[in-house]
């Protein structure tokens, strides 16, 4: 199993959010609420729970922390003008909750959607420039579990 048992609990409270935030975002663009700083403890609370649970294995932590240094990088220096601060950091805190096995998984399913559905959904929300990416993260995360659970 990639995930321990605390990570498919913090799984589920990450889909739980991404899917509130999701539904707010669909009924109204203006009144959605801002749930960044909950993402940004959770990726902490991830961070402490590598450090804890898996001392022995600092190398993979290592990497893993590598991966997700550069991925903060990325989205700090490269100007991505359809997502929201929001996306980014649950992005990025879909990242800090995978094994590092899934983490390449996760960020091909999720491009290659983005990229498959990029023009439909934008057509759906021609008011604004920006694109709900937040259902796109939510699936390829729920097709990511799902596929490592079958390996």
């Amino acid at each position: 199993m990639f995930l321990t048992e605390t990570q498919i609990y913090a799984l589920f409270f990450l889909v739980g959010c991404f899917s509130v935030k999701s539904l707010l975002d669909l009924q109204n663009w203006a009144s959605r609420k801002n749930l960044w700083e909950l993402w940004v403890v959770f990726i902490i609370a991830m961070i402490g729970h590598d450090i804890i649970l898996f001392p022995s294995s600092m190398i993979i932590l290592g990497i893993k922390w590598s991966i997700f240094l550069i991925i903060v990088l990325f989205f700090y220096f490269k100007e991505i003008r359809f997502l929201v601060l929001d996306d980014k950091i649950a992005l990025l805190a879909v990242v800090s909750l995978l094994h590092l096995y899934m983490i390449p998984v996760f960020l091909i399913l999720y491009t290659g959607l983005l990229l498959l559905l990029k023009r439909r959904i934008k057509h759906g929300f021609s008011h604004t420039k920006l694109i709900p990416t937040l259902p796109l993260s939510t699936s390829s995360v729920v097709f990511t579990v799902a596929l490592f659970l079958f390996l």
